[in-house]
């Protein structure tokens, strides 16, 4: 289904300002807007041009992200409906109590749910939001609609939520860990098989003793470090640290529309 009438909606648009806009009347723009009436390629493109977007998308061709909120709305309102174990909504609920906002089912009715109304539209946009200035979901945008299924927008949706409160729930120590440790590990991990394959037992030896040294000033350092709690990191803490990466990523000129 083409995104003609979603956009419209979204930009406060009429469909005699759309049908004025390309040169057509105000029911063919209906019928494109309703697939009873396919756009020639000239047509897509004036549209495009007006509702500043690309052809692919206004075609409803590729991912965009009411796909990816509305994956995240169907979760949570099956869970609604039918309460059990379900990973989605396991991050959604980890992530709405560590930065501190109302939770869908507070927010929303069950029709909102159920219909994926402009309203729950809205509460998933406004507070999903960081979704879309991440990796695996900016890679989604790039792929065909009809070659990702809902599914693996979930788990591209799962992993991303998990990876930022990562980022959010930083303490002393765990800074303290990524300072030290962090790029050794990571270096001894990734070569791992290479290193006990085809280096030297001294080789081995050297590696593995400078692993030991790292982990070994990674202690040290902890003993002077307050311990770990969520006091750490309250809901005012993870909002501003989230913030602040968005903020980083669009003056970046990552962010997806």
């Amino acid at each position: 289904m083409n995104r003609i009438k979603e956009i419209r909606k979204k930009k406060g648009l009429s469909l005699q300002q759309v049908a004025d806009a390309v040169g057509l009347g105000n029911n063919t723009i209906s019928r494109y807007e309703t697939g009873k009436r396919e756009p020639k390629l000239e047509t897509w493109k004036k549209l495009a041009v007006f509702l500043g977007v690309s052809v692919p998308y206004l075609q409803g061709v590729t991912i965009d992200r009411y796909d990816v909120l509305k994956v995240l709305n169907s979760a949570y309102y099956d869970f609604c409906k039918y309460p059990k174990p379900k990973s989605l909504v396991n991050c959604i609920n980890d992530f709405i109590e560590l930065v501190g906002i109302s939770s869908p089912k507070s927010s929303l009715s069950e029709a909102d749910l159920k219909n994926f109304s402009d309203k729950a539209f809205n509460y998933w946009n406004e507070n999903f939001d960081f979704l879309f200035v991440c990796d695996r979901i900016e890679y989604l945008f790039d792929l065909p609609r009809l070659r990702v299924s809902n599914e693996e927008i979930e788990r591209q949706v799962i992993w991303t939520i998990e990876e930022t409160e990562i980022k959010l729930t930083s303490t002393k120590i765990s800074e303290a860990f990524d300072n030290i440790v962090d790029s050794t590990l990571g270096n001894y991990y990734e070569n791992r098989e290479k290193l006990v394959r085809f280096n030297t037992k001294k080789e081995i030896e050297e590696y593995t003793v400078l692993l030991f040294a790292v982990l070994q000033n990674f202690l040290d350092e902890m003993k002077n470090l307050p311990e770990n709690s969520k006091e750490q990191y309250t809901p005012q803490t993870a909002r501003t640290r989230l913030n602040k990466f968005v903020d980083e990523r669009k003056k970046n000129q990552l962010y997806c529309i």
